[in-house]
């Protein structure tokens, strides 16, 4: 897990390089920036924020992670995040909506 967290955040794009692709798509050119490839696969880092958001709740406490260490389960983020889903469903599937519909959006705009 931590070389799939690493490959994720090492992604940049450094300052001052700008590099085009030119493609031949059904009969017009298209063109690319290195710039967006990058930008949207650094878009990927919003598990980040979903990492912050379910570290302060409720079920990653001392005590829930106490219960959880005698049930034998793995307190975590995934855990969190089904106990939100449990608590919250609309909640967190509107968010869940709008934050997939902003990294799409910004990928369709990207490359279309």
């Amino acid at each position: 897990m931590l070389i799939v967290k690493l490959a994720i955040n090492v992604v940049h794009m450094p300052p001052w390089v700008d590099f085009q692709f030119t493609f031949n798509n059904q009969g017009r050119e298209v063109t690319y920036s290195l710039d967006g490839f990058f930008t949207v696969i650094m878009l990927t880092r919003i598990y980040l924020v979903l990492r912050l958001l379910t570290r302060f709740t409720r079920w990653k406490s001392l005590r829930s992670h106490t219960i959880c260490g005698k049930e034998r389960i793995e307190a975590d983020t995934l855990f969190s995040l089904k106990c939100l889903m449990q608590e919250r469903p609309y909640l967190v599937s509107f968010m869940n909506f709008i934050i997939s519909s902003i990294i799409f959006g910004f990928a369709v705009r990207t490359f279309e």
